[in-house]
């Protein structure tokens, strides 16, 4: 046979699928054909060759060795392996003896040791294998396959006729290179006597002396399990990594590995045994090709690693061991699914040997890409289905060209035996040891420094650097909202995390905290009292100061913290309550990453969770974590959101107020009560990603239209022109409508009453729900522009707002009725309020004397998921264990007979998710300068406590008055 390296037509293509197979990914690399990262499966290839391409295979390896020094490379023949692995152990007959030795002699020293390899190829492979380096690095020991293999080639002594244990332990431990003493539990007595004579000569020898008494005690009980001292992570891995051979047949290592032995193995356990051998050999390469200790730490050597195992077996036929080897190594992965860094390339001049199925594909190596991309898109059902040829890959090589053909063939054939065909990428640069070490420097410098970029960036947003302490929840991270604006986002459930700059809102979280901190105590004191929570998700950060948005969002938490303190004071068979704070930064411009990358993960470690509240304002972004939350089975609760179609959102998500179409409604009849002759609504000329006002325009234009109102439409960017002609016309008969945020409401005041002389003429000016956080503000009101401007606006909790203000001044529910929940409300409500104007500054102490409406939505959102509880405890015993399904709850919403009374009207969900039903005012305050000046009501739509309450005829208000008999009950 010549020397000269073979080409024939495809071998250009063929090459380049084995140097594409064997050439390692990088760590991260995303492969878009297999839909994995990193690593890939590797096929058994298998070439059935004639005698012209005999010498591929020796060809592939001399390039391979020469141009890609990363690639480990073996080449064994299979018609020899079983020959060579027999002389190898020395278990052949004995060689002829030569004139002058003794024929004796020379038979004793090719006494049998063992018996031979249950598998010679694979034997004769990790002997070449085993002295293989790349680039000075040895490739394995392969410690595993030499156990397994030594154990099924010993033959015990007496096999069941003595301790087969000592003598087991004995001959493993002469292998692993310890004395032959077996570890059976004996020597206490001596022990004691050697613990006894030096216990005055040392603390040290006393403690290690205790220890090894400990130990021998423990080893006579069965406490610790028979091991052999040098092969610890080998029988790990026996009898916890692998289940070709069911370890948990056997009580210890000691047991398993005389199961292995000759005489000892059963012979319907050969096949599982020969499965063995190949899982040890494959999980010694895989071992050193992984990239982390223990999953998390990088393991440079792996990283180091750029090339794939190639086995080369040539002269592979059904009959010498190869068949039955490519057999093995395809089911062993199969039956693993786990990843192994051996790429084998089998040739012979027979068609492919079983296990392949008959009738299946035989490539050519032109189509070799092909082939290969066919064979990666099958693999995953053919694995599953535990194929016998899942993992092969077979081809019919051409006859060889002759020289004075290979003018035929096409370039890339001709030119396939260069260099660079074969050449593999270099390992990372920063695995590199003098990468290594001048990065090792620069690390510790890092460590070193007191403050990192990291550190700087989490103080900088105001996010915790301390470690919380055990069995706090914390997550947040800083994020970047625009130029010199970093947030702190996330969650919290404890003190290490307060969010935001503003005084009051800091001062409640705290308050929420501790709360939750007594309810953890009370619950360890008392492990049967049901305990939920609830995630109050709002946008508590922002660049500079807004503090009509933070005392809103106070109030809304203010409202929860009474909730806690009411609930958590209650009897042991009553919830506990605990308040988990989110924060979606400003205008929750971030939610749906705290929602995708934290609240949803703290779901599913926490099932006393049972849903979100809050959600701060109607925009894209909250809309996008209403649907995430549905997604994922979590009720959501907004308290404030109005937008329309927000129920389409989720099947989980509820409203506590009506939607915007009836905030339409609302301002529809109360202009035709007022027989205006025009509404003009004014509102901002882009929303952007502000959903709220765009809808709120929407169906105020179409529910104006329907009741043939005039409307007049100004947009906020042109309103500095316009509104000055309000002066010049008697409009008084109009109204205008403002349709936009509250930090924008006090500009509209001062340009639609700046310079007129006669208010008298001004339209009625009425604002959208958004004011609730301008009225509540004092700060907000103080400018003397303002002065003597009557303002009407959208009340969403106006039952509350109208309460008398003795609720807040002196705690007690006198100008209110109907609400049964109001007294205990008022009760906590008026110590709260003393307690904050106590302890905040003049300018964020609570500037209204009347109870805030988003204290009393929060506070009936989290009474809804209380009552629902309660309501799923009563029905019986299936019930009544401390955490309830989240879905359960959420379901019990929508039943009928279900309903909640608030301090804010009556909760109900039967009929509508998005509260419909719920009561909505409009309500007046004559001189919106004036803190003192409380609200009084001029028209209101929906529901109130109960539906017997009294109401006026005109405006539908509620009037002091006895319920009616038809009162719900």
């Amino acid at each position: 046979m010549s020397d000269r390296n073979p080409v024939f037509a495809g071998i250009g293509t063929l090459v380049e699928v084995i140097r594409k197979l064997y050439e390692r990914p990088r760590p991260f690399t995303w492969s878009q054909e297999r839909e994995i990262r990193g690593d890939h499966p590797l096929p058994i290839i298998y070439l059935q060759h004639d005698g012209t391409t005999a010498g591929f295979l020796r060809s592939l390896e001399t390039s391979i060795l020469e141009n890609a020094p990363d690639v480990p490379v073996l080449r064994v023949d299979a018609a020899t392996a079983a020959r060579h692995s027999l002389e190898r152990w020395r278990l052949g007959p004995p060689p002829s003896t030569p004139d002058g030795q003794d024929g004796e002699d020379a038979a004793k020293a090719y006494e049998r040791p063992r018996e031979p390899p249950l598998l010679p190829l694979l034997d004769e492979a990790r002997d070449g294998l085993s002295v293989h380096r790349t680039r000075g690095r040895r490739l394995s020991g392969f410690t595993r396959y030499r156990v397994a293999d030594l154990l099924t080639g010993t033959k015990l002594e007496a096999p069941r006729t003595r301790d087969d244990k000592a003598e087991i332990t004995a001959f493993l431990k002469q292998w692993a290179g310890g004395g032959a003493r077996a570890p059976d539990g004996g020597g206490v007595a001596e022990a004691l006597n050697r613990l006894v004579q030096q216990v005055a000569s040392s603390p040290i020898t006393l403690m290690f002396g205790l220890f090894w008494l400990g130990y021998r005690i423990a080893r006579l009980s069965r406490l610790v399990p028979a091991s052999v001292p040098g092969l610890a992570r080998e029988s790990h891995w026996f009898m916890r990594r692998q289940a070709m051979v069911v370890p948990k047949h056997s009580r210890n290592f000691l047991d398993f590995a005389t199961r292995l032995t000759v005489g000892h193995r059963k012979p319907e356990m050969e096949t599982s045994v020969k499965k063995l051998l190949v899982h040890a050999f494959l999980e010694d390469l895989r071992v050193i090709y992984r990239r982390r200790h223990f999953k998390v730490f990088p393991r440079l050597d792996g990283y180091r690693r750029t090339g794939y195992v190639v086995l080369l077996i040539g002269n592979a036929t059904a009959d010498n061991g190869a068949g039955e080897l490519l057999g093995l190594i395809n089911s062993v992965r199969n039956e693993t699914g786990d990843f192994d860094p051996l790429l084998v390339i089998a040739a012979g001049e027979d068609p492919p040997p079983e296990p392949i199925e008959p009738g299946k594909i035989v490539y050519h190596p032109a189509k070799a890409l092909l082939a290969l991309q066919d064979w990666w898109r099958h693999l995953p059902d053919k694995r599953q289905t535990f194929a016998s040829d899942a993992r092969h890959l077979p081809f019919r090589l051409p006859p060889a060209a002759v020289p004075a053909n290979e003018d035929r063939l096409p370039g890339d054939d001709l030119s396939v035996w260069r260099s660079d065909a074969f050449a593999c990428r270099r390992a990372l640069w920063l695995t590199r040891s003098s990468v290594l070490r001048v990065a090792g420097l620069g690390a510790v410098a890092v460590l070193l420094f007191p403050l990192s970029g990291f550190a700087l960036r989490q103080l900088e947003a105001g996010c915790a650097l301390r470690m919380p302490r055990l069995g706090s929840r914390v997550s947040v991270r800083a994020v970047t909202f625009g130029r010199d604006d970093v947030q702190c986002v996330g969650y919290s459930a404890d003190k290490t995390q307060i969010f935001g700059s503003n005084e009051r809102l800091r001062l409640v979280q705290k308050k929420v905290l501790d709360e939750n901190e007594a309810a953890r105590r009370s619950h360890a004191a008392n492990p049967g009292r049901p305990y939920i929570g609830l995630v109050f998700f709002a946008a508590f950060t922002h660049k500079g100061s807004l503090q009509d948005t933070d005392h809103a969002v106070s109030e809304e938490l203010e409202g929860l913290l009474l909730r806690q303190r009411i609930q958590n004071g209650k009897s042991s068979t009553e919830p506990l309550l605990e308040i988990i704070i989110a924060n979606g930064g400003e205008k929750m411009r971030e939610a749906p990453r705290v929602t995708r990358d934290m609240l949803l993960s703290l779901f599913r470690r926490d099932p006393r969770l049972l849903g979100v509240v809050g959600l701060d304002r109607t925009v894209v972004q909250t809309e996008e974590a209403i649907t995430m939350f549905g997604g994922a089975g979590v009720p959501a609760f907004g308290t404030t959101l109005t937008g329309t179609g927000l129920e389409k959102r989720s099947p989980l998500y509820f409203q506590m107020v009506p939607s915007n179409r009836f905030q339409a409604i609302l301002l529809a009849e109360y202009a035709r009560s007022l027989r205006a002759t025009r509404v003009v609504i004014y509102h901002p000329l882009g929303q952007g990603d502000d959903t709220y006002i765009g809808s709120l325009v929407k169906a105020t234009k179409e529910k104006l239209r329907e009741f043939r109102i005039p409307i007049g439409d100004i947009s906020w960017a042109d309103a500095g022109g316009d509104l000055h002609q309000a002066c010049d016309v008697d409009r008084h008969k109009e109204i205008a409508f403002f349709a936009g945020r509250e930090n924008e409401f006090s500009d509209f005041l001062r340009a639609i009453t700046g310079g007129c002389a006669d208010r008298g003429t001004l339209p009625a000016i009425v604002a959208d729900d958004a004011i609730s956080r301008f009225v509540a503000n004092a700060g907000s009101r103080r400018s003397s522009a303002l002065a003597g401007i009557p303002v009407s606006y959208v009340s969403l909790g106006s039952l509350l707002v109208l309460a008398d203000s003795s609720c807040s001044e002196q705690g007690k529910a006198s100008g209110a009725q109907g609400a049964a929940q109001l007294a205990s409300f008022c009760s906590e409500y008026g110590a709260l309020y003393k307690d904050l104007a106590a302890k905040l500054s003049a300018g964020e102490k609570p500037g209204l004397s009347w109870p805030a409406e988003r204290v009393g939505l929060t506070f009936d959102a989290a009474g809804v998921f209380i009552d629902s509880v309660l309501s799923i405890r009563r029905d019986g015993p299936w019930a009544q264990a401390a955490t309830l399904d989240r879905a359960a709850v959420a379901q019990r919403f929508r039943e009928p007979g279900f309903a909640s009374t608030g301090v804010t009207g009556l909760i109900d969900f039967v009929r509508s998710r998005a509260g419909d039903h719920r009561n909505l005012a409009l309500l007046r305050i004559a001189n919106i300068h004036d803190i003192n000046e409380r609200p009084v009501c001029v028209f209101m739509i929906g529901e109130l406590y109960q539906p017997g309450q009294r109401r006026d005829p005109r405006t539908h208000c509620p009037v002091p008055g006895p319920l009616r008999s038809s009162a719900r009950k």
